[in-house]
C-alpha cells in the first residue's frame, strides 16, 4: 500500500523512537544489574567484616578467659603448658577472617585444651575430697587430745583443792578436839547446875500434880486455867497426864471437859443406883412404886421378882403419862429428857453421827408382855414349851429366867418406867457397841451424853457390878444438869 510520504515520515520517527526507548532500557537493565552485582559485592564485604569481626572478638574473649582459667588453677597447685592458650594468635586474625575453616580448627584446639583443664580439675577436687576428709580426722583427734589435756588438767587441780582441804581439815579436826575438851572442862559445872535445876523442876511438876488431883473438879479446871495463863510448864505436865491415862481426846475441849463432872466406874454405878428410884431426884413420877403382875399365880411372880433383884435389878417408879409428850409418833418420854435428846441428834448430826430412836418409855403392862415373849420363847428351846408356874415356884425354871432376865426386865424393874430412859442405835450400824455413834457418845467421859444430861445405864467397869441385865451400850438415862456439871 502507498503511504503519503507525510505519513511515512510518521512511522519512521515512531520507530526511530521506540529504537531509542528500547537502547535505553537495556542501558538501564546493564545499569541495575551492575548496581546489583556492586551491591552484593558490597553486602558480601560487609557480611564478612562483621562475621570476622564477630569471630575475633570470640575468640578473643576465648583467650582471655583461656588464661583466666589456666592462671585459677595454677593457683591451686595445677600447672599447664604456657602454650596451650597462646595457640589462639592475633596474628592469625587476618586469616581467620579471610579462612573461616581455620576458626573451626582452632574452636577443636581449645575444646581439647578445655576437656583437658576439665579433667585435670575433676582429679583435683578428688584429691582434694580426700585431704579435706583427712584433715577432719586429724581436727576430730586433735580436740579429742585437747579435752583429754584439759581433764587431766582439771584433775590435777582437783587433786591440789583436795590435799589442800586435807590439810585445813586436820587443822580443824584438831581445834575443834580442842574447844570440845575446853568446853566439857568449862561448862561441867553449867551442866550439873542445869539437871540441878531441872530435877527440882520435876519435883515442883510432880508435887503440883499430886496437889491438882486433890482439888475437886472444879476447882481442877480453875486452876487449869490459871496454869494455862501463868506456869506453862505444870499446864503441859498436868496435860500430859490427862493424856497418858485416855482421859482426853484430841478434839475434845479442856473447858467442857472441865465444866462436866468426871466419874470414876464407881461414881457412876453409885449416881445410877440412886437416880429414878425415888421422887427426891425427878419429878413427874406417881408416888408409889407399881407392879404388874407377870404369871397371875402370886408365888410364881414372887420367884420371879426374887431372882431379879438377886441379879441387881431395882425396882423403879412409873411415870405420870398425863404429863408425857410424844416423840416420833409412838415414842414418849419426859419433856426435859424429850427436848434434850433431840438437842444431841441434832448436835451428832452436824458432826457426822447419824443416831435414831428405838425406845424411850414403857409402861409396866408393856414391860410385862415383852419380859413374857422373851420367856416363852427360851423355854420353847430348852424343853419344847412354855414352863408352868408350879415349874417356876420348885425351881426347874431358874436358868431359863436367868437368861432372859439377862436381856429383858419384868415389869415395875424397868428403867424405861420413869420416861427418862432411851435405847437409840447408829443408823448405819448393826451393832451399836462398835458404831459411830458410841464412839461419838462415849469418848471422854461420856462428854457429849453429859452436855445434854445424859449418863450411861451401864458403864463398863473395873470390877463386876450386879446391873440386872447385861450392860446395854445402847441404853441412857437423862439425869440433868444438877448431876452431870459444876
Amino acid at each position: 500500500m502507498n503511504l503519503p510520504k507525510q505519513t511515512k515520515l510518521v512511522h519512521y520517527n515512531n520507530i526511530h523512537k521506540l529504537e531509542k526507548i528500547k537502547l535505553r532500557e537495556k542501558v538501564l537493565i546493564k545499569n541495575i544489574i551492575i548496581i546489583l552485582a556492586i551491591t552484593v559485592v558490597s553486602a558480601g564485604i560487609v557480611y564478612g567484616t562483621i562475621e570476622g569481626k564477630s569471630k575475633i572478638n570470640k575468640y578473643e574473649q576465648s583467650l582471655v578467659e583461656c588464661n583466666n582459667i589456666r592462671n585459677k588453677y595454677e593457683q591451686i597447685g595445677i600447672k599447664s603448658d604456657t602454650s596451650l592458650c597462646e595457640k589462639i594468635q592475633w596474628n592469625n586474625a587476618i586469616t581467620v577472617l579471610l579462612k573461616p575453616s581455620n576458626i573451626e580448627t582452632i574452636e577443636e584446639q581449645f575444646e581439647k585444651i578445655r576437656l583437658e583443664l576439665e579433667n585435670k580439675i575433676n582429679i583435683a577436687q578428688k584429691d582434694n575430697a580426700k585431704l579435706s576428709n583427712q584433715l577432719n580426722g586429724l581436727e576430730v583427734e586433735h580436740k579429742q587430745v585437747v579435752n583429754t589435756i584439759s581433764e587431766i588438767e582439771d584433775l590435777n587441780e582437783k587433786l591440789k583443792i583436795e590435799m589442800q582441804n586435807q590439810k585445813t581439815l586436820k587443822k580443824l579436826i584438831e581445834k575443834n578436839n580442842y574447844l570440845v575438851a575446853k568446853a566439857v572442862s568449862e561448862n561441867e559445872k553449867i551442866i550439873n547446875e542445869y539437871f540441878f535445876i531441872k530435877s527440882e523442876k520435876l519435883i515442883e511438876h510432880k508435887n503440883k500434880l499430886i496437889e491438882f488431883k486433890q482439888y475437886s473438879k472444879e476447882e481442877q479446871y480453875i486452876e487449869y486455867k490459871r496454869l494455862e495463863r501463868d506456869n506453862k510448864g505444870i499446864y503441859n505436865v498436868i496435860t500430859e497426864e490427862l493424856n497418858k491415862n485416855n482421859i482426853l481426846t484430841d478434839d475434845v475441849n479442856i473447858e467442857d471437859f472441865f465444866r462436866y463432872k468426871y466419874f470414876t466406874s464407881d461414881e457412876f454405878v453409885t449416881l445410877l443406883s440412886q437416880l429414878h428410884t425415888t421422887e427426891s431426884i425427878i419429878i413427874n413420877v406417881n408416888s408409889q412404886n407399881t407392879y404388874e403382875r407377870i404369871t397371875g399365880n402370886e408365888k410364881a411372880d414372887s420367884v420371879i421378882f426374887k431372882i431379879a433383884e438377886e441379879r441387881g435389878y431395882i425396882k423403879r417408879i412409873q411415870a405420870n403419862e398425863n404429863n408425857l409428850i410424844t416423840i416420833e409418833s409412838y415414842h414418849k418420854g419426859q419433856r426435859q429428857m424429850t427436848e434434850n435428846f433431840i438437842q444431841m441428834r441434832s448436835q451428832a448430826k452436824k458432826e457426822g453421827v447419824d443416831i435414831e430412836l428405838v425406845s424411850a418409855y414403857r409402861d409396866t403392862n408393856s414391860q410385862k408382855n415383852l419380859f413374857l415373849k422373851r420367856f416363852y420363847m427360851i423355854s420353847k428351846k430348852m424343853i419344847g414349851r412354855n414352863y408352868t408356874s408350879a415349874e417356876i415356884i420348885n425351881g426347874n425354871a431358874d436358868k431359863a429366867l436367868n437368861i432372859t432376865l439377862q436381856v429383858a426386865a419384868p415389869p415395875g424393874y424397868s428403867k424405861h418406867h420413869g420416861g427418862y430412859t432411851i435405847d437409840i442405835k447408829d443408823a448405819n450400824s448393826v451393832y451399836f457397841g462398835n458404831s459411830e455413834a458410841f464412839e461419838w457418845i462415849s469418848k471422854n467421859n461420856y462428854l457429849n451424853a453429859k452436855k445434854f444430861g445424859f449418863l450411861p445405864s451401864y458403864p463398863s467397869t473395873d470390877k463386876p457390878v450386879k446391873y440386872g441385865p447385861n450392860p446395854e451400850t445402847w441404853e441412857y438415862i437423862w439425869a440433868g444438869n444438877e448431876y452431870v456439871k459444876y
